[in-house]
């Protein structure tokens, strides 16, 4: 369930041939017809190559959690080879601007979840309209949890303030003051059990327009059976333009990362996760942007 939740709610980063263009980067003579069948042929072969290639790895603790960063595809899958040898080697790499212009907008993401909620199984209860949006109540059964109530609320006031009562109070004027809030573009999902009415779970997300033709977005997502801290990020930099640790004056480490124009940024801590995507905006500007976003307190 988490899972299903976590992939809808991420951000821009990648195609789904994007692995296959950097393996072909790397001047490997393989040719492979699925993601598993890569992922199960690099394992066997970097087990193997793991006892020679010497992994040189810059190592960060991101806000508790490890975040390794790798020049080369052989001393990455070598590192998680060791260290996980039971995993599939697993990691991020990004897809080029003209990739991500076919993945769906903000605007058209809130629209669809809107329409039937981020579970085919969910049972859509209530629907209403008010002047900052539309509300949409819905439930749907989970393996661990049961019945769980899911609220979706579409407000454009999001943009400005996402807020819920007794545990988040995130003030987003920065961004709205400096870019014009996509119409329609804001979404917060809130999961809790139907039994004890325990909060399961909570995804925001809120598109914004930094420039004429361009995205931003911004994420938010607590997952309380997700303790990022607890799982390691391997970090593909040569995949990347630049690819860097920026600490914000509120003393938060974000991996930022830039490829093709476009920017990616990520601050997690426990069971909270901020995400970042543009192609509107420098490095420099995001930089900015992070340092205004009080990331401290709402990763508390």
């Amino acid at each position: 369930m988490m899972k299903q939740i976590r992939k809808a709610f991420s951000p821009l980063h990648a195609s789904e041939d994007t692995l296959q263009k950097v393996l072909q980067h790397t001047k490997k003579d393989l040719v492979f017809s699925s993601r598993k069948v890569v992922r199960a042929v690099l394992l066997a072969a970097t087990l193997a190559a793991a006892m020679t290639i010497s992994v040189c790895a810059a190592d960060y603790l991101l806000n508790d959690r490890e975040v390794f960063f790798f020049d080369t595809l052989d001393a990455l899958a070598a590192k998680q080879s060791a260290e996980h040898p039971t995993n599939a080697i697993s990691y991020g790499v990004p897809g080029t601007a003209e990739e991500s212009e076919q993945i769906e907008t903000s605007v058209e993401y809130v629209t669809r979840v809107m329409e039937r909620g981020l579970h085919e199984e969910e049972n859509i209860l209530s629907r209403e309209s008010t002047e900052d949006g539309s509300r949409m109540t819905a439930q749907y059964k989970d393996e661990i949890y049961g019945t769980v109530n899911t609220e979706y609320c579409a407000y454009g006031s999001l943009a400005n303030l996402l807020q819920i009562d007794g545990f988040l109070n995130w003030d987003l004027s920065f961004l709205s003051n400096q870019m014009t809030p996509d119409p329609n573009g804001q979404i917060l999902a809130i999961g809790r059990s139907a039994s004890s009415d325990e909060l399961l779970w909570v995804k925001a997300h809120m598109g914004y327009t930094p420039q004429e033709g361009k995205r931003f977005s911004i994420s938010y997502q607590y997952t309380p059976d997700f303790d990022y801290g607890k799982n390691p990020e391997y970090v593909l930099s040569s995949a990347y333009d630049r690819s860097e640790i920026f600490v914000t004056q509120d003393k938060v480490n974000v991996l930022v990362q830039e490829y093709d124009g476009q920017i990616w940024a990520n601050a997690a801590r426990g069971y909270k996760s901020i995400s970042i995507y543009t192609n509107g905006c420098t490095f420099e500007q995001v930089e900015t942007i992070l340092d205004h976003l009080c990331l401290e307190d709402v990763l508390a």
